[in-house]
């Protein structure tokens, strides 16, 4: 139901980038995924260390994905700090898609 509800945001451009931040770290990774998307044109007002934070290996994999989209999103400095955070990551597909932003 909550991605569905983001999902008509998104739809009616209504999203408030600010005001869906804390649904970065819902459960749900379908809302995750809602949130990621209505968020992104909007990712360069999203505070970058709290972003950074969400990349770490304790959090959830959507919202590990989710920070990287944002992060590589605002590009310059973000987007460096979040491969180079990811660059030795646990988790093969995400080191993997880091690898590959950096190749492009």
């Amino acid at each position: 139901m909550r991605a569905r509800a983001v999902a008509g945001l998104r739809v009616l451009d209504a999203a408030d980038a600010r005001r869906l931040l804390p649904l970065l770290d819902d459960p749900a990774p379908a809302v995750v995924r809602e949130v990621t998307a209505a968020v992104l044109p909007s990712a360069e007002l999203l505070p970058e260390e709290w972003l950074v934070e969400r990349l770490g290996a304790g959090r959830p994999r959507p919202v590990r994905i989710a920070a990287f989209r944002l992060l590589t999103e605002r590009g310059g400095t973000a987007g460096r700090r979040a491969l180079t955070v990811l660059r030795n990551d646990p988790d093969d597909a995400l080191r993997q898609r880091a690898a590959r932003a950096v190749r492009r």
